[in-house]
């Protein structure tokens, strides 16, 4: 596999020009800031007009060991002897999720399936449900990664459209990149260090990724009266997440970021189904252990993948919630997870990636994909074979 790296900025345009990348791309993925990222896209496909094109907008991007805040970012791709087929699916309104998830996973269903890279829109796109349609047909063994994409700073609004392929980004796009045959390697690594804290709760009374109440009271009084003056505003909100489990499975604990609360009904919706029954406890970030789990994740997802011929893809997905609450201190866990990925096993790759409102991961790398939030996710993908 061989792979270049690029970056956009309005002024200089694609810095290299992809035309001196020195292969022609099979895939590019890209990902930047609205309007900019559009501009960004006709230079791309004049240049490599073959390649199949895939963009998504966000926030904050990561470029090797650089965070991106302006512009946009890409990396092309060539695979030596890897088939993928891109799929996708409009999601027409709510509770139509699953069902875009079962058309995605029955298209791409096959014997040799090795993995496949799930990404959509992230404001409009439910993606646990997404993900449950997805097993739906696939089952849970098929390994599953990627990102829920948005250039919005404000999360209860529609803002830019998310998901575009072969084209701009449009609303309510779910999309699914299946990555085929013997030759191709993937390893993933995720990790939040966002720390849980008060009792353990129940939740009582939701519906999808909504919560009304948490121990028969509702749940946005629980969360003021714990929180205080610390919880104002949905930009605060964001910094708070909860931690969500079935009763007596605790490995399968996820982290849900609150994306909106609602004063007149005392209710939270967060990235992520919050099913009632589950268990739950609140959550707030420590600035130097969030900063460190992406070293973490970085580091499961090396030990998972050993040294290749060829490049290696490391893209990474970080939560919107990590960038809020890290602020001027973002940049140290994308420096920390490109450190960890040039220092771990088969070293060298830089990595790729963006800042979600969901990342989708096997959990420690074993087999079970979930909707995560507040968690760094480090996907390595490689072929063991070289490009010839």
């Amino acid at each position: 596999m061989r792979l270049g790296q690029l970056h956009w900025m309005p002024d200089r345009g694609w810095s290299p020009p992809p035309g001196s990348l020195g292969f022609e791309p099979g895939l590019i993925l890209c990902f930047g800031r609205g309007a900019v990222l559009e501009q960004a896209l006709a230079p791309l496909r004049q240049a490599c007009p073959a390649a199949r094109l895939v963009a998504g907008g966000a926030q904050a991007m990561m470029r090797g060991a650089e965070l991106q805040q302006e512009g946009a970012v890409a990396v092309a791709l060539r695979f030596a002897a890897t088939p993928f087929r891109i799929v996708e699916q409009v999601v027409a309104g709510t509770g139509d999720d699953r069902r875009a998830g079962q058309a995605l996973g029955a298209a791409l269903s096959a014997p040799d399936l090795a993995g496949i890279l799930v990404l959509a829109d992230g404001i409009t796109v439910n993606g646990s449900e997404l993900l449950a349609g997805l097993r739906d047909r696939l089952g849970q063994g098929c390994a599953l990664f990627g990102g829920m994409l948005s250039d919005t700073a404000r999360p209860e609004e529609p803002g830019p459209p998310g998901l575009g392929i072969d084209g701009p980004p449009r609303h309510g796009l779910a999309a699914a990149i299946g990555f085929y045959g013997p030759q191709v390697r993937i390893a993933a690594g995720a990790a939040s260090g966002v720390d849980a804290f008060g009792p353990r709760r129940l939740i009582t009374c939701a519906s999808g990724s909504l919560l009304q109440a948490l121990d028969g009271r509702p749940a946005l009084e629980l969360y003021r009266r714990y929180l205080g003056e610390e919880f104002v505003g949905s930009s605060a909100a964001l910094t708070f997440p909860l931690l969500v489990w079935p009763p007596g499975q605790p490995e399968q604990a996820v982290v849900r970021t609150l994306i909106h609360f609602d004063p007149a009904r005392g209710s939270l919706r967060f990235a992520g189904n919050v099913p009632a029954g589950h268990l739950a406890r609140l959550m707030r970030g420590n600035l130097d252990r969030v900063a460190m789990a992406a070293a973490d994740a970085a580091r499961q997802a090396c030990a998972g993948l050993p040294a290749l011929p060829g490049d290696r893809l490391a893209l990474l997905v970080s939560c919107i919630g990590r960038l809020q609450l890290l602020g001027g201190r973002t940049a140290e866990e994308v420096e920390d997870a490109a450190l960890a990925l040039a220092l771990g096993e088969g070293g060298g790759a830089a990595p790729i990636g963006f800042y979600s409102y969901g990342e989708i991961c096997c959990a420690g790398g074993g087999a079970q994909t979930e909707l995560h939030n507040q968690t760094m996710t480090v996907l390595l993908l490689g072929e063991a074979v070289a490009d010839g």
